[in-house]
Formats: structure tokens, sequence, C-alpha cells
């Protein structure tokens, strides 16, 4: 979501420059705060976030405006962008947190439509997303309860 950065020659301190008019699947605006927020719940000592000591160098991070994010850290972290970018780290809206668990709202090509629990999750393409357009229009993810029921399904 960011189109460039900078990273200080000391390679404590990060600047993130996100890609403005980039919206949220409920049409809300990506902002540096959404970005902040995101990583702080990662980061907060009781996290069940995977990358959560991934992002222990993180000191600060600070939001100058709307699209600008600002990340000092207590040492260099040569991984930073990568770690940033993994899927445990999809940024978040600050105002579909409570219920990101049973109805994610994201940024990216496909939005979520529908989860069947144990059978299926269903994502639409996202027509309104800020990069390339989706070739397929709608994706399911089937969920299969044991190896012989996902052997047996491509089988047919």
């Amino acid at each position: 979501l960011a189109h460039h950065w900078t990273v200080s020659q000391d390679g404590r301190q990060y600047v993130f420059h996100l890609r403005n008019g980039v919206r949220f699947h409920d049409g809300l605006p990506l902002t540096s705060r959404d970005v902040a927020a995101t990583l702080d719940r990662a980061r907060q000592p009781d996290s069940i976030n995977p990358l959560h000591g991934l992002l222990a160098p993180i000191q600060e991070i600070r939001t100058p405006d709307e699209l600008t994010v600002e990340i000092d850290l207590s040492r260099p972290a040569a991984d930073l962008t990568t770690t940033l970018g993994l899927g445990n780290l999809v940024i978040m809206s600050s105002a579909t947190t409570a219920s990101a668990a049973v109805h994610p709202v994201g940024t990216g090509p496909f939005r979520f439509t529908e989860w069947r629990k144990g059978d299926a999750i269903i994502l639409s393409r996202n027509d309104d997303y800020w990069g390339a357009r989706a070739a397929l229009e709608q994706v399911t993810f089937r969920i299969m309860p044991d190896s012989t029921s996902a052997m047996a399904s491509l089988l047919v």
C-alpha cells in the first residue's frame, strides 16, 4: 500500500508514503492511522499475531499526515519491509477491527463475500481495487476437514 519509502542511513527510521485514493472494501479511505493501529495491535504484549516477535525492534510509530507513516526502530532491522508485507500484517480498517474475525474488510483485489463454516469461504472481485483488476469474478476456498476428503474432491 506504500508507493515508496525511505530508510535513514543508520537503518533505524523508515518513512512510508501511502498510495492516495486507496479505499477499504466498505468504502472508507485507507489512512496512516489504519496502518499504525494495525501494527500497534500486532505488537501489543498480549498479541497472538505470529509475527509479534519480528516487530520487537519498533519503538514508535507516528502519522504526521493521512498518507505518511514514520517508524522508529531500536536497532536496524533489514527485514522490516519484508515483515510488513506478510499476510499476518494485512492492514485493517480501524473502524472494522472488532468484526474482522468473521467479516474481514481489506483493500485487496477481492472482498469477503461469505463464510460457510466448515464448508467454504467465498471472495468476490473488488472492482474498486486501486491496482490491476482481478481476472476472476469470484473465488471459493473449499474447507476440507481431512486429507482423504481433499483428495477425493480433486479426483471428481
